[in-house]
């Protein structure tokens, strides 16, 4: 979880190198949270990656269906 809030507050500051790193290890560490794919998506779309960008997006709508802006963001 604290990989997780760090990594929101990267995303917050800008800081998307950073943040992509923190928000994969909370994943790898076990964090199942459509938040958590969501704010991986937008650092990966802030980079321009688009294909890792994609994916997270797609596992943050199959964790939370109902959040819009994951679909937005695809």
């Amino acid at each position: 979880r604290a990989y997780k809030n760090l990594g929101l507050v990267y995303v917050q500051d800008g800081n998307f190198k950073k943040a992509i790193p923190t928000i994969s290890k909370a994943l790898e560490l076990g964090v199942v949270d459509g938040r958590a794919y969501g704010l991986l998506a937008y650092g990966y779309l802030s980079e321009e990656k688009y294909y890792p960008a994609e994916a997270a997006y797609r596992q943050a709508i199959l964790i939370q269906p109902d959040v819009k802006d994951w679909k937005i963001g695809l």
